[in-house]
Parts: structure tokens; C-alpha cells; sequence
């Protein structure tokens, strides 16, 4: 990010805020972006950063919520609350310390929020979702002008909801001659694809899915098999000490969630429960014991990755990077699958790029509140299935002087050119 930053010293300096709550609720993080330039042509720098842990209470709360314990809505507007209190608080300690180091750097005048939400799916396609940002609190405390919200607009327009972060990742992590490949091993493994090019026009090919079983279902699995004792396997320590089971794999493999064409995302992630159910009867049948099936379990999730690669990812003569993130960046015998799978293919941590996994989710929704308020949409058909591109995001006035600030910066950006279909 930095070096771009220093490549494009031309153009208005702006600086941004966003927020990300981690899908468990147990982590929020802020950053503050320093801005060149605009809209997809913008170059961006992390100049402020901010992470907290949040009440473990808060995460049951959710929990408790999402599972559907209570019918009273107080719990849900509670928890929106104290959760727009500490976000308050990490937005002056991103913001104020980068702007007291650098004094030419503007106030934001707009913060991004995001976080899980509470989600409707019919036929497990998401169909509407209640956020847990309280805006006008957020906005009261700080003063900044408030974007959320930013799956209701895709919604609304015959999208999933998601993921909404593929065209923000791309403005923050491309480079000019490589295509690059964002691989998340969370609880779920997801790819985006980050096509090579400075140019905003490279960002209409970038193309996100859900990839299959994560991190999830290794901790699962290793609950279940040590009776609760042990919640995951660090770093594949018992897994690298099994054997995969061939048969077992090809079971695995043969999933009717490979079967569904892509690209998937869900709210919720890839369903584990099936995966879990046939490695435990599988190891129950043929004794099978925790080591072999976590390394058979691991190899699934190996293999999966590079199908999804082989099959979405563009044949070009241009070298491929592929950047880890995620939990399962520090499990070793995924890793060393990976790269025999990949034939050595440059694989690099995020941390190599100056930043982490928090830091990135909060970073890309700076960019989202970045692109709204330039005028930019944010979605793409081969991203959330929306039937065309939509600016996103939901705005909540905060102080006087930062609202009216904010309308004239919009009005004095020029959106770009736009077909007629995508302008209605």
C-alpha cells in the first residue's frame, strides 16, 4: 500500500475511516486510510489502527440472538448500543493519533461500519438482514458522518448480500503486472481474485466465492473427537502426524456442496455439518482415529482450494501471487499441501503486505464508505449475483459541519460514466 501511495503523489488528500466487527463478535477493529485520488483510481495508506476485544458477554449476547433465545428485541438493540460506544472510542484512537503525526492529514469526515448481522435466508439464500450498527449513536458520539448497511442495497436488488468486499480488496491489494489471489483460511475458505493493473477498469474482473470447509471444521472435529478437551489443533500439530485416508477424501470430495455451481457465499459460511457427521461415521466404521482423520480433513480442504483455483481463476500469462490470511495461514500441513498442490506458486502472509486480517476487514470498509460517497458501486454480477452494479451503503448525518462538508466534497466528485441499465 505504501509504495503505491508514494507513486500517485498527485490529487486531493482525504482520509477515511472504517470499522469491522469480527463475525464472532469478539474483536472490533478501526482503521484510519490516508486517500489519493478517487474513486478506483484511489491509492490508499493505513496511517491509524485501532483493536479491541469485546465482553465475552457481548459474543453470547449474539449468539443467544442469532440462535433465537427471547423474543424480546431489547437484547439485540442493547447490544448495537454498547457496540456503537466502543466504536466511538477506537475511532479517536485510529483517527486522532494519525492525524496528531501527520498534520496535513484531514479529519475523516465518514466512517464504514460493518458487522455479522442478523440474517433471513429462504431456501438457504439470503433474503434480508438486520445490522448491529446503531448509526445515529455512532454518529452523535463522534461526530463523523456514518455509512452502513451495505448488504441491504444489494439485497434489495436481487443479490445475496455478499460478499461485499471483493472490489474494496482489490483497490487496496492489487499489483500492476501480477494477479494476485486473497486466500482466506477462516472458519470457511473463500478466494478472491485480484487481477494485475493499476487501472480502475481491472477492478470489473475481480471475482470472489466461497471455496469450502475451513478452519470450522477442524476445530469441530477435534472437539468432537477429544471430547472437548482440546478446541482446535494448533498449527496441524496432530493432524501432520496422521495419514489421509484416501477413500475417506474421495467421500469428502464427492459433496453435493461441489456440486452447486459457483460463485457461493453464504452469511454463514460453508455448512459443516455434513462434512463433520461423514468423517466421524467414517472413522467410527473403519477406525479411523483423530490424527488420520484431521489429516484427512486438512487434505480435503487442500484440494478443494485448488480445484476452485484451477476452475475460477483466469489462465494468463501473468505471474500469480496468492496472499494467506486467516487461522489457517499458521497451520503448517496446510500449508505444505498447498504449495505441493500448487507447484511452489509465490505464497506470501498478508502480514508481508503491512497489515493483518483485522486490520484489512476494517481497511476494505473505509473503502466501501470511499467508493459510496465517490459515487462508485461497490458489487458485481459474478460477485453477489445482483442483476447490476449498485452504489452501496447507507449515510447517517453527523455534526453539522462534517455533513455539510461531506455534500459539498460529493458534489464536487464527478461519477463516472455508467450504462444507462446500471444508472435506473
Amino acid at each position: 500500500m505504501r509504495d503505491r501511495i508514494r507513486s500517485n503523489p498527485t490529487g486531493p488528500i482525504r482520509s477515511v475511516a472504517g470499522i469491522a466487527v469480527s463475525s464472532d463478535i469478539r474483536r472490533i477493529a478501526a482503521v484510519c486510510l490516508r486517500i489519493h485520488g478517487r474513486g478506483l483510481d484511489a491509492r490508499a495508506e493505513m496511517v491509524g489502527n485501532a483493536i479491541r476485544g469485546l465482553p465475552l458477554a457481548a459474543a453470547g449476547q449474539f449468539r443467544a440472538i442469532v440462535e433465537g433465545h427471547g423474543s424480546s428485541p431489547g437484547p439485540l438493540a442493547s447490544l448495537a448500543a454498547e457496540l456503537a460506544e466502543i466504536q466511538a472510542q477506537l475511532i479517536g484512537e485510529s483517527c486522532g493519533s494519525a492525524v496528531e503525526k501527520d498534520d496535513s492529514l484531514p479529519y475523516p469526515l465518514v466512517v464504514g461500519t460493518h458487522e455479522p448481522g442478523l440474517w433471513h435466508c429462504i431456501d438457504n439464500r439470503p433474503h434480508a438482514q438486520i445490522g448491529l450498527c446503531d448509526a445515529a449513536r455512532l454518529a452523535e458520539r463522534t461526530g463523523l458522518n456514518v455509512m452502513d448497511a451495505f448488504p441491504a442495497r444489494d439485497l434489495a436488488h436481487g443479490g445475496v448480500g455478499g460478499p461485499i468486499e471483493p472490489i474494496a480488496q482489490w483497490l487496496l491489494l492489487h499489483d500492476a503486472k501480477r494477479n494476485r489471489i486473497l486466500l482466506d483460511l477462516g472458519r470457511t475458505s473463500r478466494m478472491t481474485y485480484l487481477p494485475a493493473g493499476c487501472e480502475g477498469s481491472a477492478a470489473g474482473h475481480v471475482m470472489a466465492t466461497d471455496v469450502g470447509p475451513g478452519m470450522a471444521l477442524l476445530d469441530d472435529l477435534t472437539s468432537r473427537l477429544t471430547g472437548g478437551r482440546q478446541q482446535f489443533d494448533p498449527g496441524g500439530s496432530l493432524a501432520v502426524q496422521g495419514r489421509c485416508n484416501p477413500d475417506l477424501l474421495d467421500h469428502l470430495l464427492s459433496a453435493p456442496y461441489f456440486d452447486h455451481p459457483g460463485p457461493k457465499w453464504h452469511p454463514a459460511g460453508t455448512p459443516t455439518n455434513w462434512f463433520l457427521s461423514e468423517t466421524l461415521h467414517w472413522g467410527s466404521q473403519h477406525g479411523n482415529g483423530l490424527r488420520d482423520l484431521l489429516c484427512t480433513v486438512t487434505h480435503l480442504i487442500a484440494v478443494a482450494i485448488v480445484r476452485c483455483l484451477h476452475q475460477y481463476v483466469p489462465h494468463t500469462p501473468s505471474p500469480i501471487q496468492l496472499i494467506l490470511t486467516g487461522g489457517g495461514e499458521r497451520n503448517g500441513l496446510l500449508l505444505r499441501e498447498l504449495t505441493r498442490r500448487l507447484n511452489a506458486m509465490d505464497m506470501i502472509p498478508i502480514s508481508e503486505l503491512g497489515m493483518h486480517r483485522d486490520q484489512l476487514d476494517a481497511a476494505c470498509v473505509a473503502i466501501l464508505a470511499l467508493l459510496s460517497i465517490d459515487h462508485v458501486p461497490q458489487t458485481r454480477t459474478h460477485t453477489t449475483g445482483i442483476e447490476a452494479p449498485r452504489i452501496l451503503g447507507r449515510l447517517t448525518p453527523g455534526s453539522p459541519q462534517n455533513w455539510y462538508a461531506l455534500l459539498q466534497m460529493m458534489a464536487a466528485s464527478t461519477p463516472a460514466t455508467m450504462s444507462l441499465r446500471c444508472a435506473i
